[in-house]
Order: C-alpha cells, then structure tokens, then sequence
C-alpha cells in the first residue's frame, strides 16, 4: 500500500499541513502554558507538553491529509480517536507518555464528534483546507 502526499484543492500539501498542525499545536502548548505560569494556574512550564502538543497537531494534520476533512459526526468521531490513539502510540515509545488510555481516546472521539456537530450547527467552515473561506469571519458564527 503506497499513501500518497495528497495536495487540497486550495493547494497545500500534506507536507505542509502536517508541519503547520505540528507548529500551531506547539505553540498553542507554549502560549497556554505561559498563561498558566503567569497566572499561578500551573506550577511550572513543561516541555514535554509542548512536544507532546506537537506530536498531536503532526499527526491530526497528516490524517487530514490522508483521509481528507470529516464528512460526518461518525467520520468526525473515527478521526478523532484515530489521532489520539497514534498520538498517544508515538507518545508512549519515545517516553513522553507513561501509559497507553483508552478513555483518552474514547474522549478525543466524542469531543470531535461533538465539535463537528456544533461547526455545522454554527454554520461555521474550516479556517484552512478543503471547503475553507479563509476568512476569520468564521470563528464564532
């Protein structure tokens, strides 16, 4: 089975949305944490979080470049779980994770399966990708 880097119609490759989930998870990690820091909320910054941040938004991003945007609450649902269980895989072998959690990827299926609900009850459309207007407009419609 050969997976090929497949390009959006808005012509990004999957490269490039694998590099940008990576980047924007880390520093979304970064940002948060400083916040967290700052405002005695947590004790101290934690690395390991950012890269595990990381790992998270690679791996969302390459299996929206494989399978392509949810067409569905289920679809939504079987990314979801399927992001967090490779996520927390690659987490556990490089020592980032302690142990392998099911409720976690149980959550991460029905948090996405519930954020793909509310996106289409908003009206709302990806900011990026297939089916994006690239307009910030979106946020909060």
């Amino acid at each position: 089975m050969t997976l090929s880097l497949r390009t959006t119609t808005s012509g990004t490759t999957a490269a490039a949305v694998i590099a940008g989930g990576a980047m924007a998870a880390a520093a979304g990690s970064i940002v948060s944490q400083a916040f967290g820091v700052a405002t005695g909320i947590q004790e101290k910054f934690d690395w390991k979080g950012v890269a595990l941040a990381a790992i998270s938004g690679g791996v969302g991003g390459a299996v929206s470049s494989i399978a392509g945007p949810a067409q569905s609450m289920v679809g939504a649902a079987i990314r979801g779980a399927a992001t967090n269980a490779i996520s927390q895989g690659i987490a556990v072998t490089m020592g980032l994770q302690d142990k392998f959690s099911w409720a976690a990827v149980a959550a991460a299926g029905v948090g996405s399966a519930v954020g793909h609900g509310m996106r289409g009850a908003i009206g709302a459309k990806p900011l990026s990708g297939d089916g994006s207007s690239r307009d910030l407009g979106n946020i909060g419609k």
